[in-house]
């Protein structure tokens, strides 16, 4: 929250979508892995054979960006809240795949995080539609 708290304060054109894959990749020196669209569980287990902790540091970057910037802005980009959403969904496939939980369940702070963002993209559409 800190480094995009300050990259918004130097550059408040920023580019959201690209501020995970820089503070991984520029400022950590680990590898970017976003999520996939067409991600499944053997995808993912193949992935998380060999980068496991890059896959998730960057599920866990894309989340905390994506609530982050809605508290410095007050806004969320379509955009981002699907790739949030893909990094959610990642994150409990691998659960899954370690026995954390059951196949099948979404994890509760995971269903929460995804309900509060799509409360938020429709009091945000709301909002601009009567302004």
């Amino acid at each position: 929250m800190y480094e995009l708290a300050q990259t918004f304060r130097k550059n408040a054109d920023l580019d959201i979508l690209a501020f995970p894959q820089k503070l991984i990749c520029e400022y950590w020196g680990m590898d970017y892995l976003p999520p996939q669209a067409d991600q499944t569980a053997k995808s993912i287990e193949e992935l998380c054979k060999q980068q496991e902790t890059e896959v998730y540091q960057s599920d866990r970057v894309i989340i905390a960006t994506t609530f982050g910037s809605i508290k410095i802005t007050g806004r969320l980009k379509p955009e981002l809240q699907q790739l949030a959403l893909l990094a959610m969904q990642r994150l409990d496939i691998l659960a899954q795949l370690r026995g954390w939980c059951f196949a099948g369940t979404l994890s509760e702070i995971n269903q929460q995080m995804a309900d509060d963002l799509q409360r938020f993209a429709v009091a945000q559409a709301n909002h601009f539609q009567t302004t």
